[in-house]
């Protein structure tokens, strides 16, 4: 009989703590997607060899004041590149030719064009692009 109501009791624990439920509480931080235009006049080519690693580059620096210093230290900051109309090509990437790659700090993003190998003579002024950066939270 012991053993019956010993068994019975423990059912009943275990239906009792089964019925609890947890409750995970999350909080969804939206990504944040930016639209920029660049037009032609915007690029600034560097030729000169007082910064090695720019030359004969083709720079873009855009204002984007949603990139805080938190987002760009521990979230995710995408760019894609298009000319207007086209079809979205996500950066770094060899497009028309040039090859495209960015960086970014709080506050903006400068986007670099050049000949794939950096070394050649600079290519043709990039023209008007379409820019879309998508900055993406993350916890740490």
């Amino acid at each position: 009989m012991k053993r019956i109501l010993t068994f019975v009791l423990f059912i009943g624990v275990a239906m009792v703590a089964s019925s609890c439920k947890k409750e995970i509480t999350q909080v969804v931080q939206p990504n944040i997607t930016i639209f920029r235009d660049v037009r032609t006049s915007d690029w600034v080519l560097n030729n000169t060899t007082t910064n090695p690693g720019t030359t004969n580059t083709w720079s873009v620096d855009l204002d984007i004041p949603e990139l805080d210093d938190y987002t760009s230290e521990n979230g995710a900051v995408l760019v894609y590149i298009a000319e207007p109309g086209g079809q979205w090509q996500q950066i770094p990437q060899v497009y028309n030719g040039q090859s495209f790659s960015f960086y970014h700090s709080a506050g903006g993003i400068t986007i670099d064009a050049q000949a794939f190998d950096g070394d050649s003579p600079a290519l043709d002024n990039p023209g008007a692009l379409d820019v879309k950066v998508v900055l993406v939270d993350s916890m740490p």
